[in-house]
């Protein structure tokens, strides 16, 4: 999973995205970091969002956004 969120973490940082784009996606991989232990409600929900927001436009964050919120169903969460 921090292997994950860490090259979520990159793809972020290298992606050609609007500066409110790009905050909201490392505050929810801090969320997820800080979280990832614990269940919170609505985390899969954030990610949901965040996914169908950059389907088209952003393939390789949309594929690890959808790797993190898979796993995080998987557990659980």
């Amino acid at each position: 999973m921090n292997e994950t969120l860490e090259k979520l973490e990159q793809e972020i940082h290298n992606a050609e995205l609007d500066s409110d784009k790009k905050l909201e996606l490392e505050a929810l991989v801090a969320k997820l970091k800080s979280e990832q232990e614990s269940e919170k409600e609505g985390l899969v929900n954030d990610l949901t969002k965040m996914i169908e927001d950059f389907e088209s436009s952003h393939p390789q964050v949309t594929g690890l956004l959808s790797r993190v919120s898979n796993f995080l169903s998987n557990s659980g969460i």
